[in-house]
């Protein structure tokens, strides 16, 4: 049992150090640690072993998930801060529109158009 949970928790590690994206990352959690997960299904199956053995692969199983769980945290910060290094502050932002028209304006515009779909002219 040890040594499925090891292999597990090595082949998962492995999976991290080559992911690319967060998106990567996040699909190998949830392959290992989601409810239907590689480590859960192992977890499932620690009611069978006797109360020694159970409390063994227990903590073993703990610290495959911490590693794993630290180890997808780290590779996420260090792929989000090589985002950050191809960000510009030199591209000038999108300015927001200032101000608005009164709402007098916009209500007499709105009763304006649906006169003119009667066929009124307005005269200004």
């Amino acid at each position: 049992m040890r040594e499925q949970i090891q292999n597990l928790k090595n082949e998962a590690l492995a999976r991290i150090t080559e992911a690319g994206s967060i998106e990567e990352l996040e699909q190998i959690r949830i392959d290992y640690l989601g409810r239907s997960g590689k480590l859960s299904k192992v977890t499932k199956k620690l009611g069978k072993l006797e109360i020694e053995e159970r409390k063994k692969a227990g903590s073993v199983i703990n610290q495959a998930k911490n590693t794993i769980l630290e180890t997808i945290a780290s590779q996420k910060n260090k792929l989000s801060e090589s985002a950050r290094k191809w960000f510009d502050a030199t591209i000038p932002g999108e300015r927001k529109k200032s101000g608005h028209l009164h709402l007098v304006t916009e209500a007499i515009d709105e009763i304006s158009n649906v006169f003119e779909g009667i066929g009124f002219v307005r005269v200004r």
